[in-house]
């Protein structure tokens, strides 16, 4: 038996560390990936919606605060469709809440 797997060693022993090391780095490329794109969404998110809010400013800016709200979700929502970027309804509008405070344009609350 002893010499039975120590022959199967030397023959396979080398093909079977590559696959282990190729598996481990192939793993570790999965997670590097994951990393990098979970990242970019979050960037692209901030910039989009930074862009919405001063849209929306710009666009409505007679109207209330509330309703301009309501403008930024809806067309916020419409451009993360089209970018193909899932986003939940609170974390839409936590993202641009907190938008207007870090521009100054909330309350003293912010």
């Amino acid at each position: 038996m002893i010499i039975f797997i120590s022959g199967f060693i030397k023959e396979y022993g080398n093909t079977m560390l590559y696959t282990v090391i190729m598996a481990v780095i192939s793993y570790v490329g999965i997670v590097i990936k994951k990393f990098l794109d979970d990242t970019y969404k979050y960037f692209v998110k901030k910039e989009t919606i930074n862009i919405v809010c001063k849209a929306v400013e710009h666009l409505y800016g007679e109207c209330s605060g509330e309703e301009k709200l309501n403008y930024a979700i809806s067309i916020a929502k419409e451009m993360f469709a089209d970018k193909g970027i899932s986003i939940g309804d609170l974390e839409l509008r936590m993202m641009i809440e907190y938008s207007i405070c870090e521009k100054g344009g909330g309350n003293s609350e912010c």
